[in-house]
């Protein structure tokens, strides 16, 4: 009876040691794919400009419903289009304002995009200047049935 509780015990921790985190679409917890971009995506920033505790991004309510208000200390913010006037306003005439791209399949390939816009408002419209980018890659994995990280990059124009 220990020898088996030993062995079971021993699986377990293994499978917990060694296991990949799946992630989906659908969840509004750590495993959704969005939210994983986006921690990605807020570790960089932090890690490059300590000082920046919000982050702007562009609403898409299909995608963006189900994303935190926060990871680690970055404040994260989705304005609609009358409070981003308001906020680039008060910021000095512009913001950062990050679009979360849908999921893409390419080859074997899933990938999630997020595009920081330099973002002005004048003359009753706004300007977006795009000037790279981040890009989270995933592969299926097929013995668990699901999209694993597999890795990031970013890119300029």
């Amino acid at each position: 009876m220990n020898k088996n509780l030993f062995i079971l015990f021993g699986i377990l921790f293994s499978n917990f040691c060694f296991a990949q985190n799946l992630f989906n679409t659908e969840k509004s917890d750590t495993t959704n794919i969005y939210r994983n971009a986006l921690a990605i995506y807020c570790n960089a920033i932090q890690k490059n400009n300590g000082n920046n505790k919000v982050i702007y991004v562009e609403p898409n309510y299909l995608l963006t419903d189900s994303l935190p208000k926060q990871i680690n200390n970055i404040e994260i913010q989705y304005p609609d289009y009358i409070q981003l006037k308001k906020i680039i306003k008060t910021h000095g005439g512009h913001i950062t304002l990050v679009r979360i791209i849908p999921l893409k399949v390419s080859n074997n390939d899933f990938s999630v995009s997020l595009i920081p816009f330099y973002t002005t408002y004048k003359r009753k419209r706004f300007d977006l200047r795009n000037g790279g980018g981040l890009t989270v890659f995933y592969k299926f994995d097929s013995e668990q049935n699901g999209l694993v990280y597999a890795k990031h990059k970013f890119g300029g124009i």
